[in-house]
């Protein structure tokens, strides 16, 4: 008479069994699909486009151009790209898309500044404005928005260009102040401290409350600085670190109030899931050796014959 037990032991035995010939089949296919691509490459010819990874970097340091520099506690987003002479305070951060680029002049970012999702900020060589080289400067706690151009301005403390503006060559954003969304600030143009800019070209709409600027700057920068923790953390993970989540969430969803129930397990569902987890990555890491020792003992046998 089988016991709960053996029973159990039986049931991982052939789970394992199965993992590990699913695992197999897949290498199997990943094979054929690699020797199908290698095939199609010598079939085009010359016209062949060979698919290589991609060599997007965070940080991009260019000959003859200061490096970048990075402050303390900063947040760039994977796909962001920060070029050159560019100067990142303390808790800044560049969001996913947004480019900060620093190659004919140099871009400084204050502490806690954002530079939301798709923005660019860039600098002119040979300004609109009396044709001069024209830095970017943006200050303390300023907040770029989505999809925001910022070419060779200033932009000063606490200060909001709102999503999809445009602020050109040699214009000055003052502090406590705010560029509608969408809006064209004209090259040398001065929007003043405390006032809301609309349109394109953008005019002057009216004065801003000291509760608006903390609701619509400070509060935002606040914000961003808080969330940019949770997505350095993020990001930061390795790849085994993220595979080893998701196989996590996939045994877990597994263990239903019912297969608790039936398994005599309620509370316990967690320790199961770790322990299967862990046996499964023992299992995987086994195969890889083997397969490499697979391989190494068939390059051996190759070089003798």
């Amino acid at each position: 008479r089988r016991t709960r037990g053996s029973t159990e032991k039986e049931m991982e035995a052939v789970e394992g069994a199965v993992r590990r010939a699913f695992f197999a089949l897949g290498g199997i296919l990943r094979k054929q699909g690699q020797a199908l691509e290698r095939a199609g490459v010598r079939s085009q010819g010359l016209f062949a486009y060979p698919e290589t990874l991609s060599t997007h970097q965070r940080l991009v340091t260019l000959d003859g151009i200061p490096p970048p520099k990075i402050g303390a506690e900063v947040f760039i987003a994977p796909s962001a790209s920060v070029i050159g002479d560019v100067r990142l305070g303390a808790k800044a951060s560049v969001w996913y898309g947004a480019v900060v680029r620093g190659d004919v002049n140099s871009v400084s970012v204050g502490d806690e500044s954002c530079v939301q999702d798709n923005a660019v900020v860039h600098v002119a060589k040979n300004g609109v404005v009396a044709r001069s080289q024209i830095p970017t400067v943006i200050g303390r706690k300023c907040v770029i928005g989505h999809g925001a151009v910022v070419h060779a301005a200033t932009i000063c403390d606490e200060a909001r260009v709102g999503a999809g503006a445009v602020v050109l060559d040699g214009a000055k954003v003052e502090s406590h102040s705010i560029v509608g969304s969408g809006s064209l600030i004209t090259p040398g143009t001065v929007v003043g401290s405390m006032e809301l800019w609309e349109g394109s070209p953008a005019k002057f709409v009216r004065k801003l409350s000291a509760d608006e600027v903390d609701e619509w700057v400070i509060k935002v920068v606040e914000l961003y600085t808080q969330i940019a923790e949770g997505h350095a953390v993020e990001n930061s993970k390795s790849w085994e670190d993220i595979e080893a989540q998701k196989l996590r969430v996939k045994l877990r969803a597994m263990k239903t109030d019912e297969f608790a129930s039936h398994t005599g397990t309620t509370g316990m569902e967690d320790q199961l899931v770790e322990v299967q987890a862990q046996n499964a990555e023992y299992e995987i890491r086994a195969q890889q050796l083997d397969r490499i020792a697979l391989e190494k003992q068939q390059g051996s046998v190759a070089a003798a014959k």
